[in-house]
């Protein structure tokens, strides 16, 4: 995911232009090498006067699935089965969760038991208020059976 913008014409070469990514890997090692590629393209210029900056913005570990999460994952759809409620669909978070960082620091975590609804981020997006209830309880049976 991304955007490219530049130039004000379709015909003429544009004084600068920004390319900004938004990369989401499964693991550290997978966006170390992704990171080492776009380094690499970086550094290469062959236009003459053309120079490229490379400036990572936002930087944040991968949710990986370890075996800890795993656990986690297993013992909420566990409890969610309990309560009657659907269970949890298991998805990559990818790196914009703050979970992330509780993963990277070797503690299991679940991302994404809040309210349901769709469109995140979007202008479509909406919740479904009455879930707010369904995931405290699901939060709670999930606490006290740990």
């Amino acid at each position: 995911m991304g955007t490219i913008s530049g130039g004000t014409v379709p015909n003429a070469v544009p004084a600068e232009c920004s390319i900004m990514l938004d990369i989401r890997t499964k693991n550290l090692a997978e966006g170390e090498r992704i990171n080492k590629s776009i380094e690499e393209i970086a550094e290469r210029c062959y236009t003459k006067d053309v120079t490229c900056t490379l400036e990572i913005i936002n930087p944040r570990p991968p949710m990986e699935r370890t075996e800890g999460v795993m656990e986690l994952y297993s013992h909420v759809a566990e409890a969610a089965k309990a309560l009657g409620q659907p269970v949890p669909e298991a998805r990559p978070a990818g790196s914009w969760s703050d979970s992330t960082f509780v993963v990277a620091a070797g503690v299991p975590a679940i991302c994404a038991c809040g309210v349901r609804g769709e469109w995140n981020h979007s202008k479509r997006e909406y919740v479904v208020l009455e879930s707010l209830y369904e995931r405290t309880k699901l939060a709670a049976a999930t606490i006290l059976t740990l």
